[in-house]
């Protein structure tokens, strides 16, 4: 009864798990795995039920529903990898940091699990680390945004003078993927700025003027002011008037859009794999249509209409 109480409560989150999961192809099967075994049935179900309650308060219940996917199919390295996100966010890093290792050990090359791994080691300060294994996930896949932008973070953190060259070309290559993004720009413009690069501070300064229509005129009044800076290269100045401006630019719909195109929420502790890695992914179909179904028409009272006697 305590299991159905849940499956209420997360409902509504399941069936736009289930609406995203049809979006995705398959991975490739195990030979060993039937799906029309109760085992994988289950494990089916645990999976996404799983998914479903971590967007609800039920932490613990999201946890046991995946940890049974990984013991009843410890090759599954998704499962592995949730384990661990669900494991940072408690903050049992001891328990987390095992939980990634294992998926790694499945799946050494997936970007995703790489990308979780880096996030790991950042949040509990390894530099060093967190950057080899974004390096990783970005070989394994060069266009993920949102690696590129933290891996460009954790270089500023390791060292930004030793990193300057590296950190130069890898934001202009995220330029080169969102050319109209402004969270882009301006990081673009805040990079260039330090560096004292002229072309690519003032190439983003430029473009980031496009988009003055979406602002408010106290943020169009601190456009005017890095401009002029920009074209006088006050390079001392900039890095704070660039600061003011996007302070001012941040709170539009239009920026936190863009924003969110190429890192995670502020409050998101790490993210979810929201399929399976080497299990077959389930086969959704529309249940047949009932032939046999019928409508009968009748008159009903109209509403406000008085009943005589």
């Amino acid at each position: 009864m305590v299991e159905v109480h849940y499956m209420k409560k997360i409902l509504p989150v399941l069936l736009v798990f289930t609406a995203h999961l049809i979006l995705f192809g398959c991975s490739s099967e195990p030979e060993d795995v039937s799906t029309e075994s109760d085992q994988y049935q289950q494990a089916v179900s645990d999976f996404y039920v799983s998914l479903g309650a971590s967007q609800t308060q039920e932490a613990r219940f999201a946890f046991n529903k995946m940890n049974d996917v990984a013991r009843a199919y410890p090759n599954e390295p998704a499962a592995w990898a949730n384990l661990g996100v669900y494991a940072m966010r408690q903050g049992n890093f001891e328990l987390a940091d095992e939980r990634f290792r294992q998926a790694r050990e499945i799946a050494p090359d997936h970007p995703e699990i790489l990308f979780l791994s880096g996030l790991f080691e950042s949040r509990r300060g390894n530099v060093d680390q967190a950057v080899l294994f974004l390096r990783s996930a970005l070989e394994s896949d060069p266009n993920h945004i949102k690696i590129q932008y933290s891996l460009i973070e954790e270089l500023e953190r390791q060292d930004d003078v030793a990193n300057a060259e590296e950190i130069l070309e890898r934001v202009e290559q995220l330029k080169n993927q969102l050319p109209e993004n402004q969270a882009v720009l301006f990081e673009v413009a805040r990079i260039a700025a330090k560096e004292q690069s002229g072309p690519m501070l003032r190439s983003a300064i430029e473009t980031l003027g496009e988009f003055s229509y979406l602002w408010d005129s106290e943020a169009i009044e601190q456009y005017e002011i890095v401009s002029e800076a920009t074209e006088e290269r006050d390079f001392s100045e900039l890095n704070f008037e660039l600061t003011f401006l996007r302070n001012a630019v941040e709170p539009t719909a239009a920026f936190q859009q863009d924003l969110r195109q190429i890192k995670l929420e502020p409050n998101e502790v790490g993210f979810l794999i929201q399929r399976f890695l080497v299990l077959p992914m389930p086969d959704f179909r529309a249940a047949e249509p009932d032939l046999e179904i019928s409508f009968a028409s009748r008159e009903t009272d109209r509403i406000g209409e008085k009943h005589h006697t």
